[in-house]
């Protein structure tokens, strides 16, 4: 992860978490002044490279392909990812709302099955 990502993140998660204290250290700028706060960093970090390969931006989602979409600005959890897809821009299916990140529908589990019998 290059240093441009870790900066966009560094800003997602001081949005995200405005309501904790977050101010960093005064000889370390790149860490936090509070346990907690430096904890909670380092778990959001971890949990975005674990997760990085699987959700893009929406702006490099297909056109006209149905696609699993994720509003990462949602306020609760029922609102956060849905089946969607995109044609010139605009999102459809049963929610209005533009998402922020996309990734592909896995496989079906049949499809899965198949793929399984032809590798073994």
């Amino acid at each position: 992860m290059d240093e441009k990502q870790i900066t966009a993140l560094r800003e997602a998660f001081e949005q995200k978490f405005a309501h904790m204290p977050l101010r960093r250290g005064e000889l370390k700028p790149d860490s936090y002044w509070t346990p907690t706060t430096a904890c909670a960093w380092e778990g959001f970090l971890a949990c975005y490279q674990h997760l990085a390969p699987q959700w893009q931006p929406i702006e490099t989602a297909p056109q006209g392909t149905m696609i699993l979409c994720a509003n990462m600005n949602a306020m609760q959890a029922k609102d956060w990812a849905y089946v969607g897809w995109i044609v010139a821009n605009k999102i459809y299916g049963h929610r209005s709302d533009m998402p922020t990140h996309w990734m592909p529908l896995p496989a079906a589990p049949d499809a899965a099955r198949e793929q399984e019998k032809k590798t073994c």
